[in-house]
């Protein structure tokens, strides 16, 4: 390879590793979650109970930039810079105007109290808000899902209501217009599935439109939330929930039922590159098809896709306390 080709090719071998580490802003995934799912996950230890204000509702996770591959932007780094000036500090007297707002639509379940919350913020925007579009800007960032929380309804979802995930997604596509994307996690003392978070995508904003806000609502790329930590949360409850009862001859499950589950569960253990996977980098799509696919055909009467899986809607239980990890 001549000298002038060489270069050529250095040069597009160092635009690929730039592109990779300065991923840019392609879509925004406001996360909303419930509250009595979150502090009964077994991770998360909340007061008992949860403030009225806040216990029966769909608050604020997150506002959280992503790039064109559905992966969230990575926070501000001055090894590698994603802005040319250091983005904004966060402080208490700029969130002063929205400040009432956001201690009621975007609490720290945590520590539901001024100084918890200024916490969570600020958290949120060290790790989402400064490789934003509005890294010299926090107001907008957090008016922006300040605004938009405020215009959404509960989606007529309620504590203790039972279905399915595709139900989930009927329901909040009748009131939004646009797929969102749903992840469920496990109640650490009933073992169920439960909703926990509803996420809706929005487009980037216009610098000429809505004061700059985030608020041009759209599809999300995904259905389901496949974060290798939140899947963790799913395995454990597929396994727990469905093929280790089978297994166990649980619900009049017969013997040739709990074979296959048998089966199931240790064809899954020899998946040493797929556990491995979880653990330490995104699943890719083929994992998630592998999945499924497991889901679908080991149970024996009829193919459960994940979305169809039955789970308790909203944890509805008067418990909404658990364990730190």
């Amino acid at each position: 390879m001549g000298s002038s080709n060489m270069l050529i090719f250095k040069v597009f071998l160092l635009s690929l590793v730039l592109a990779s580490a300065m991923a840019s802003v392609e879509f925004y995934k406001l996360s909303l979650q419930w509250g009595r799912s979150t502090c009964s996950d077994g991770r998360t230890r909340c007061p008992t109970p949860l403030p009225h204000s806040i216990d029966r509702k769909f608050t604020i996770h997150g506002l959280w930039p992503q790039d064109a591959n559905d992966n969230p932007v990575d926070p501000y780094d001055s090894r590698h810079p994603c802005v040319p000036q250091t983005p904004t500090p966060l402080t208490e007297t700029l969130l002063n105007p929205l400040r009432l707002d956001l201690d009621n639509v975007w609490p720290n379940l945590k520590n539901p109290v001024p100084k918890g919350n200024m916490k969570f913020w600020t958290e949120e925007w060290n790790k989402h808000g400064t490789c934003s579009d509005f890294a010299h800007n926090p107001v907008k960032y957090f008016d922006s899902a300040r605004q938009i929380r405020q215009s959404l309804p509960d989606f007529g979802i309620g504590p203790g209501d039972q279905g399915k995930v595709e139900d989930v997604i009927k329901l909040v596509k009748a009131f939004t217009d646009a797929e969102p994307e749903i992840a469920c996690n496990v109640n650490s003392t009933t073992n169920q599935i439960q909703l926990w978070e509803i996420r809706l995508c929005y487009e980037k904003p216009d610098p000429q439109g809505q004061g700059g806000l985030v608020h041009k609502i759209r599809d999300c790329p995904s259905k389901l939330s496949h974060n290798p930590d939140e899947l963790k949360l799913q395995l454990e409850a597929f396994f727990s929930c469905v093929i280790l009862r089978l297994a166990q001859g649980k619900y009049g499950a017969s013997y040739q039922q709990q074979e296959v589950a048998m089966e199931a569960l240790a064809d899954f253990c020899r998946q040493k590159t797929f556990m491995v996977e979880i653990v330490n980098r995104p699943l890719s799509a083929m994992h998630i098809l592998a999945l499924d696919g497991v889901m679908a055909e080991r149970i024996g009467n009829g193919s459960v896709s994940s979305e169809q899986a039955p789970v308790i809607l909203l944890s509805g239980g008067g418990e909404n306390t658990s364990k730190d990890v």
